[in-house]
């Protein structure tokens, strides 16, 4: 009896723990837990940004934010290794509007990548050129978070530059895919 139990929920129990994670994530920000969402996050995240750093970046944005709520908590896209779900997020009294959160499996669990730190640099070297390390850096932010459109985008972009066409029209391509399944 057990055997088939298991063999009637096991299909369904990564979704289940994804929608607890991201569930989780969320209500820690959203009550001013961020020791606790930092936990949450990816090891390539936590590699990149330090519990302190992401600790003051939260508290100086929510500071200046309204009061938020969320619900309907839905896993979108489920890969293996890589997931979206979309949540309904409501900001002081404005009206219920839809939100994209990404997350990433590591070690058997599911993961917060954060890539907050990633887009300034970027921009920069963009902005510089500095196509190489425009690159580099695109190609972390594309690792530490493979479901976020913005990430194809920029690698797309920086392989454009670099002389790398098939790359780009690759890269390019999944950032248009991408943005249809979870626009803006």
């Amino acid at each position: 009896l057990s055997f088939i139990l298991y063999m009637i929920a096991a299909p369904h129990l990564p979704k289940f723990t994804l929608e607890r994670t991201a569930k989780n994530y969320l209500k820690q920000l959203s009550t001013g837990g961020y020791e606790e969402a930092y936990a949450l996050l990816s090891s390539n995240s936590k590699l990149a940004c330090t519990m302190e750093d992401y600790v003051g970046n939260n508290r100086q944005y929510y500071s200046k934010a309204p009061p938020w709520e969320f619900t309907s908590v839905e896993v979108v896209v489920m890969e293996k290794d890589a997931a979206m779900v979309k949540y309904q997020l409501r900001e002081g009294t404005s009206p219920w509007r839809a939100e994209y959160i990404s997350f990433i499996r590591e070690h058997d669990r599911w993961t917060r990548p954060y890539v907050w730190q990633l887009f300034e640099p970027l921009e920069a070297a963009l902005a510089k050129p500095d196509y190489p390390q425009a690159l580099f850096l695109a190609q972390k932010l594309s690792f530490t978070d493979p479901m976020d459109p913005r990430a194809a985008g920029y690698l797309c972009a920086s392989e454009y530059f670099m002389g790398l066409y098939n790359k780009a029209a690759e890269s390019c391509r999944k950032t248009s895919d991408a943005f249809i399944i979870y626009p803006g």
